[in-house]
């Protein structure tokens, strides 16, 4: 006698709109140079590295790190798409980034706040 096997059904997790509160933000230090990342918390984010428990980049010589441009409105792989995009770029294409904001000479303004476009 042969006894079939019982399908076993799971539960299907219902989908769960993706949550669009990851930012891209571009940092420039205290050297001149230009750090590109991540976060869903910029402002407590940007902390993190001036205290030096953010990216091993932003070392003491390169404090501290100020905002310069900030792109929000990303799910988490879409953040980490535009990084990328963003990081192979070169540093002129960053500082024109920078500049089509309205960024107003070193350190001294908040960068674009927004979804932005192209690059």
């Amino acid at each position: 006698m042969v006894i079939a096997a019982a399908k076993v059904f799971t539960a299907r997790r219902p989908l769960v709109p993706k949550k669009k509160n990851w930012s891209v933000y571009i940092l420039r230090c205290a050297d001149d140079t230009l750090y590109t990342g991540i976060s869903n918390n910029v402002e407590k984010r940007i902390a993190a590295h001036n205290s030096g428990k953010g990216a091993r980049y932003i070392i003491p010589a390169r404090r501290p790190a100020a905002l310069d441009y900030v792109e929000e409105g990303f799910d988490v792989g879409g953040a980490l798409k535009r990084e990328h995009a963003i990081k192979k770029s070169g540093r002129a294409a960053k500082e024109k980034l920078i500049a089509a904001c309205g960024k107003k000479g070193k350190n001294g303004g908040q960068g674009f706040r927004g979804k932005k476009k192209g690059l």
